[in-house]
């Protein structure tokens, strides 16, 4: 009963916390009967803004993210496709469309708040929030509508292209009301249309949210003007960029959509995050007051220095934390070798210059330096600043930590940035580890089959050019009588990174060449000497050890202890 009571109690916090897509958590705290919930939404009369010229207006431009065949299929798609969301354990969601003959969108829904949409019924646990199946679910999709805004203040011609989504159902003992993300049927992209305004803090120290309303209520853009959170591939699966997962997963409940100053827009690639196709850049200078503003910002972080590694390749499957990851899409998003360089951005001369460092991993000094200076502002919140060689930079003025900072080509600096050193497989790629000798390995090893143990020798893990796969190799001698030493070796290929993104010395990998009786995944480590001291930023470790027994791949382990790492081997310079 016990066990019962604190699974409750865990759901019930932990779906209070989750939050949708673009943070739009519609969970309000209301203290009756099954965790039921009440809801408040503030959607007052807008005025319609001012017309635009129609060679300046974004959405009528000859560009191809205008086409409904943009992405390489049509937007008719999304009134055929039903609508997925799942929640991981750290709240990111997971959003699929798919097409099934048996369900299709029902007209003349109404939901929570009884706004008309269209709408189906997902079977029960087919949607999941942490693990927990949600039932007595159902889907809503609001074609043109924003749902949270009036389409008043829209220009007309805005919102045909557009579909907005929410879901409501029962986890556990809590009702979740949650309206979710805007798609763009044309561009494919996907934006957060929504924010949190108010929240109560429950048990366990949780927030949960207590007001809500449509983004436009609280900046000075429309929703699809922010840089868009994701894009939907032609097979139905949604890629969230490193930008949204990154900054949501950090503070769920506070998350705001942003314009994070990138030069380009975004594209269909997991790692192709940008602005908005409707977002418009402008290159000519800024007024007076807003060039004041802009210097004024930027003086009061004079003297500030910024430092930022891309830890982008740092992914986790989008099925959960320890899944496996698809190593082949991986290796094509280009996230192989984005962690080598550590970046320090200095600012100087009243916010006149900033100076760009390189260290390269391993190397002892600053591999690269060179200096910026304003040339032009081009906002109250952005300038480009330029070096001598014709390279610029793009700077705007955000917050990070509720503190003023800077974005530099999209990249939000923060002043307590941590560096934990490159990610593991950027780390070991063409490593070799040799242990020049032999030792006893016992017979409860997955590697050894003699009861009686065996005999390793010269064991040797050997890394290939990216880090992605190693083949460790060594000589075996059973203890049984008569047995002879042979050569054996297996191959290994990336299966995950560890659950926290600070332990980039150590990660998953599955055995390509035995399935034992626990599994085919080993925990590989890399350490300083053979103690528990692991490497730092800028060390790769002068030794690995790896699990004695292949195991599965969510086996629970503390890596920074060396119990069951019973495989050893030193570096070879």
């Amino acid at each position: 009963m016990k066990k019962l009571y604190l699974l409750i109690i865990f759901i019930f916090v932990m779906v209070f916390t989750i939050s949708c897509g673009n943070a739009l958590n519609p969970l309000f705290y209301n203290r009756g009967s099954k965790g039921s919930f009440t809801q408040e939404l503030n959607k007052p009369e807008v005025e319609a803004p001012e017309a635009i010229p129609e060679d300046q207006d974004p959405f009528k431009k000859n560009e191809e993210y205008n086409s409904p065949d943009y992405g390489g299929f049509n937007a008719n798609v999304f009134d055929k496709w039903l609508f997925q969301s799942s929640f991981r354990e750290d709240k990111l969601p997971i959003y699929n469309f798919l097409t099934e003959d048996t369900r299709v969108w029902m007209p003349g829904g109404k939901d929570w708040n009884g706004i008309s949409a269209n709408y189906y019924n997902p079977r029960d646990k087919e949607n999941e929030a942490s693990g927990y199946g949600i039932t007595g679910m159902s889907v809503y999709k609001y074609d043109a509508a924003n749902p949270l805004y009036d389409n008043n203040g829209y220009l007309p011609g805005r919102m045909e292209r557009f579909r907005f989504y929410s879901i409501q159902g029962e986890a556990v003992v809590v009702t979740l009301k949650q309206y979710l993300i805007a798609v763009d049927t044309y561009s494919k992209f996907i934006f957060a249309f929504g924010k949190i305004t108010k929240t109560e803090t429950v048990i366990g120290g949780d927030k949960v949210p207590i007001a809500f309303e449509a983004v436009e209520y609280n900046g000075d853009r429309h929703f699809y003007e922010y840089d868009p959170i994701g894009y939907v591939e032609s097979d139905g699966s949604v890629v969230l960029y490193p930008h949204y997962q990154t900054e949501f997963v950090k503070a769920p409940t506070d998350y705001n959509p942003q314009v994070h100053g990138y030069p380009s827009m975004a594209t269909h690639t997991p790692t192709g995050q940008g602005h908005s196709p409707y977002y418009v850049m402008s290159d000519a200078e800024a007024g007076e007051d807003d060039q004041q503003k802009y210097r004024d910002d930027i003086n009061t972080l004079n003297g500030k220095t910024y430092k930022w590694r891309d830890y982008s390749g740092y992914q986790k499957s989008p099925t959960g934390e320890k899944d496996q990851i698809n190593l082949e899409e991986w290796i094509n998003s280009g996230y192989l070798g984005k962690s080598l360089i550590l970046y320090t951005y200095s600012i100087g001369d009243n916010g006149e210059k900033i100076t760009v460092s390189q260290q390269e991993f391993q190397k002892s000094s600053v591999s690269s330096s060179k200096d910026y200076y304003l040339s032009k502002i081009t906002a109250s919140d952005q300038a480009i600043y330029t070096n001598s060689d014709g390279s610029s930079l793009y700077i705007k003025i955000t917050e990070s930590n509720s503190k003023k900072t800077i974005s530099v080509v999209g990249n939000i600096l923060d002043e307590n940035f941590q560096d934990y050193g490159p990610i593991f497989v950027d780390r070991v790629k063409n490593t070799e580890f040799k242990y020049s000798g032999s030792f006893y390995l016992t017979y409860t090893s997955s590697f050894v089959e003699h009861f009686f143990g065996a005999d390793i020798r010269d064991l040797t893990y050997k890394f290939n050019d990216n880090g992605t796969e190693y083949t460790m190799s060594f000589y075996y001698k059973g203890k049984g009588v008569g047995t002879k030493e042979e050569y054996r070796d297996y191959r290994f290929k990336l299966a995950r990174f560890d659950s926290s993104a600070a332990n980039t010395w150590t990660a998953k990998y599955e055995c390509l060449d035995m399935d034992a009786t626990l599994g085919s995944y080993t925990r590989v480590v890399l350490r300083n000497g053979s103690g528990t001291d692991n490497p730092g930023p800028n060390e790769v470790g002068t030794a690995i050890r790896s699990s004695m027994t292949l195991h599965s791949i969510d086996f629970a382990e503390t890596p920074t202890i060396n119990m069951g790492l019973d495989l050893y081997a030193d570096r070879v310079e």
